[in-house]
């Protein structure tokens, strides 16, 4: 990263949980009402207040769904920088962004050609073809993440190899979800996908690595330097739901870097994730690297106490999760949540 791509914070922000796709294995509940328009001055406003500069990833949804999605970037790139995960079907507000938004502010986008839902809607991979090379052409950096779906596998190489026909980078990625009553890509910590499987994926995407890590204890930078924004509400990471703040309002922020409290978990926000698609030069672990070496780190049991506000509520989880797994729901959890209303809230620690 040169010193002209330098940014202190990152925010993951699902902008709107609408789509004009509905595929099966998409772990987003898609919103039902129309995406609205975002309040642009309400928002530099409150960037402005936080004193640092941001790399925003936009996810969703379909962030392009948004009516004012380019006016919003226009304005959030004079000062940050931005990256953004599209399936690249709305080709209008596309053209329209790539011909309003300096190339050099976008570190990377990232389509998902999603080929079994673009066959049920007709839409066809030659236009996707075509509007990533118009990207590519104006300069924008474009990478294509395709979903190792166990029913997808069987074609995923030959699709993979149809985009390498015309020039274009597709890598498979591991697909996060249930599946034939399994979670992938681990389940009771184990690998899901087969040998033959990790292998295909690992052969057609040079960046993956399929062997299982633990990542309890791992430093990591959710909720000191990363965040993830939905709806407005700040929490920590797609990982740990813990509740921060508002986005417009106030959010924590924790003054030392936690060690990440999840057995097994895939985000690129910690040293080395449980299973990865991420290259070293994922925009996130420019971050972790400085962060690392400026701030000191908590020990995993102070994890536990800033993630869960207390250890009582840390008990409360395991216990919830427990039961959980012992099939106990319906009888213990009324319970526990009677217990739970009795426990400080962590916002206000």
């Amino acid at each position: 990263m040169t010193a002209e791509k330098r940014y202190d914070m990152y925010v993951h922000w699902n902008l709107s949980l609408q789509c004009n796709f509905s595929c099966e294995y998409c772990i987003v509940n898609a919103a039902k009402e129309p995406a609205a328009a975002i309040d642009i001055p309400k928002v530099i406003r409150r960037l402005d207040e936080l004193n640092k500069t941001l790399l925003i990833s936009f996810s969703g949804g379909e962030p392009f769904i948004v009516p004012n999605f380019t006016e919003l970037c226009r304005e959030l790139t004079k000062k940050h920088y931005i990256r953004i995960d599209s399936n690249l079907s709305l080709v209008n507000p596309c053209k329209k962004f790539m011909n309003t938004i300096d190339p050099e502010r976008v570190l990377e986008i990232c389509f998902s050609p999603h080929v079994g839902e673009r066959e049920r809607l007709k839409i066809g991979l030659d236009e996707l073809v075509s509007l990533v090379k118009e990207f590519q052409k104006n300069g924008f950096r474009m990478i294509g993440n395709y979903t190792a779906y166990p029913p997808l596998l069987g074609r995923m190489e030959r699709d993979i190899k149809f985009f390498e026909s015309h020039g274009i980078k597709v890598l498979p990625t591991f697909f996060w979800g249930r599946f034939n009553g399994k979670h992938y890509p681990v389940h009771w910590g184990r690998i899901s996908y087969s040998r033959k499987d990790l292998e295909l994926i690992e052969r057609l995407n040079r960046n993956a690595k399929t062997h299982l890590r633990r990542t309890r204890n791992d430093p990591c930078l959710a909720g000191s330097s990363a965040f993830t924004i939905t709806n407005n509400e700040v929490i920590m990471c797609d990982m740990i739901h813990t509740k921060l703040g508002d986005f417009f309002g106030e959010w924590r922020l924790f003054p030392k870097i936690i060690r990440c409290t999840e057995k097994y978990c895939p985000c690129p926000l910690n040293r080395a994730p449980a299973v990865t698609f991420f290259p070293d030069d994922y925009p996130a672990k420019e971050i972790l690297k400085r962060e690392l070496s400026a701030k000191t780190i908590y020990s995993l049991s102070e994890s536990y106490k800033m993630i869960e506000g207390s250890y009582f509520r840390l008990l409360l989880n395991k216990m919830r999760s427990i039961c959980w797994r012992l099939g106990l729901r319906r009888s213990m959890f009324p319970f526990l949540k009677i217990l739970s209303l009795f426990l400080i809230d962590p916002a206000s620690l």
